[in-house]
């Protein structure tokens, strides 16, 4: 007779992020997409309920060799579990397992635990030599703990929305010039797009630093932020820029507060 633990793959971690912050990452569609979605993937997703009985549905991959996957919500209790039936189907095999995904609160911290369930130690042991499953669910844990931890701003709780931009935007300007991004003396231009820019610096720190002040001036603010993965390729995409790991992460915090009700 096998042993639970023999069919059984977990992954572990203590994210400096409170609870509600990593149970809306693991349930709003349009976070989802952002963390756990690489963008080689096909997205067909269905409306994401936080209901039993709903399908969250994607592609991986070209058509004629990509792999269909399902994850069917059985059960969830919210700031705490949620249990579902993931399926990856392709034209020569349909994998089937369960994952319980348990929420811990420790203070402003969460414990978050991923366990993936097989009917077999087999099924498990094809799963990992077909796509090294272990290494995947780390990777996937991983994005998930660096998007909160990037996102996640808890030094600026207390201040008003316009307040907040302004800290974060002088925070990316002192970031700029201590890695050498900052121009002293910028070119004109105008763009309609920020790949029209000189550079994506140039970009920042002409267009979106004094667009966003006026934002706040205004009271205005856009629905929608993405500098932070606009910044993802341009340092943290086909090329790793080292320095630019704290500007980055200064970005992502800049679309936190913009998009903050």
């Amino acid at each position: 007779m096998e042993k639970d633990h023999d069919k059984k793959a977990c992954v572990q971690r203590v994210i400096n992020v409170p609870i509600k912050e990593v149970w809306e990452a693991c349930t709003d569609m349009n976070q989802i997409n952002e963390w756990v979605m690489p963008e080689e993937f096909t997205k067909k997703v269905l409306e994401w309920k936080m209901k039993p009985g709903h399908y969250l549905y994607f592609i991986n991959g070209p058509c004629e060799t990509s792999d269909e996957h399902r994850i069917f919500l059985q059960t969830t209790e919210k700031f705490e579990r949620m249990e579902f039936l993931y399926s990856i189907k392709n034209k020569k095999k349909n994998i089937e397992f369960e994952v319980e995904i348990l929420l811990k609160e420790e203070g402003k911290k969460t414990d978050l635990r991923a366990c993936a369930t097989f009917k077999t130690k087999e099924a498990l042991m094809e799963l990992v030599m077909a796509y090294d499953f272990m290494s995947m669910e780390i990777q996937l844990m991983n994005q998930l703990q660096n998007y909160l931890e990037k996102k996640y701003i808890p030094e600026y709780e207390g201040l008003s929305k316009g307040e907040k931009v302004l800290a974060v935007l002088k925070k990316i300007e002192l970031e700029m010039k201590k890695i050498g991004f900052w121009s002293k003396n910028p070119p004109q231009f105008e763009v309609g797009h920020y790949l029209e820019s000189p550079s994506f610096e140039l970009w920042i720190q002409c267009v979106l630093i004094p667009n966003a002040k006026k934002a706040v001036q205004d009271n205005d603010y856009p629905s929608k932020s993405q500098v932070g993965l606009m910044a993802m390729r341009q340092y943290d995409y086909h090329d790793y820029i080292p320095q630019a790991k704290d500007l980055l992460k200064l970005l992502y915090q800049f679309d936190k507060v913009v998009e903050a009700d």
